[in-house]
């Protein structure tokens, strides 16, 4: 989790989506948005300013985590099923960016609005292509992919970070419904805060704050695993592919 936690990669979120290769497991309820399919995607969150709601108070039970306890929180999800969800990223200073995400072990896609442009980022990690695509537009850039600078390690690889980081459980909360435990560790200097979902081991908010003392906040909503047909990730027909 460490590289997922920097501000590099939170940028790439923001801008391209390296990912989320974290944690998750069980299906959530009917609130998950809608599948996009060829020539058809789905309406993306425009960039709003304003900041994130804060979660309750954490139970403190406060405790150095131990390899086991994140072990078997983290073994929930293996990183083979599908996810999607919505990510919610603010940066102090900063307008709000929502995305909508797809997330297969190979393939992911993410939309959102940027500047009042829709943009898709389709990534096929197996081919190392990528997609850049404007619907409003009709066009999409095709470019290679450089897949060893993305944030999609492996769970083993991001537990390892985590346990690398002396990691403290805060304590237990109700976070959006959901019993989260709570994490705490440095990395980078960079202080990172985690909610994990306790059902799943997925985490549905992080914060990080840096030495001068920004703040970053994503939060995961509409969590659903269900699978996901391959017309997520491919390019509507019609649209104009130019090479990069």
């Amino acid at each position: 989790m460490k590289n997922r936690f920097s501000i590099a990669w939170l940028c790439l979120v923001i801008l391209v989506l390296g990912i989320v290769s974290a944690c998750g497991g069980g299906d959530e309820e009917s609130t998950t948005p809608a599948l996009t399919t060829p020539g058809q995607t789905t309406t993306p969150v425009s960039t709003t300013p304003g900041q994130t709601t804060a979660p309750a108070s954490t139970t403190p039970t406060s405790s150095t985590a131990t390899v086991d306890e994140l072990t078997e929180l983290f073994s929930k999800w293996t990183g083979e099923n599908p996810v999607k969800y919505d990510l919610t990223v603010s940066v102090t200073g900063q307008p709000t960016i929502t995305g909508h995400i797809w997330q297969t072990r190979t393939k992911q896609r993410m939309e959102y609005v940027m500047e009042g442009e829709h943009i898709v980022m389709i990534y096929l990690l197996n081919e190392e292509i990528m997609y850049m695509y404007y619907p409003d537009q009709n066009m999409a850039m095709k470019m290679v992919l450089n897949t060893s600078q993305m944030a999609h390690g492996t769970m083993e690889g991001d537990m390892a970070d985590v346990l690398d980081n002396h990691p403290v459980i805060a304590g237990t909360e109700d976070y959006d419904g959901k019993e989260c435990l709570v994490v705490e560790f440095t990395s980078d200097e960079m202080s990172i805060k985690l909610w994990v979902w306790v059902d799943t081991g997925f985490p549905i908010r992080t914060e990080g704050t840096t030495p001068d003392g920004t703040l970053t906040v994503m939060e995961y909503t509409n969590i659903s695993f269900a699978n996901i047909p391959d017309s997520v990730f491919e390019i509507p027909e019609g649209v104009q592919i130019m090479e990069m």
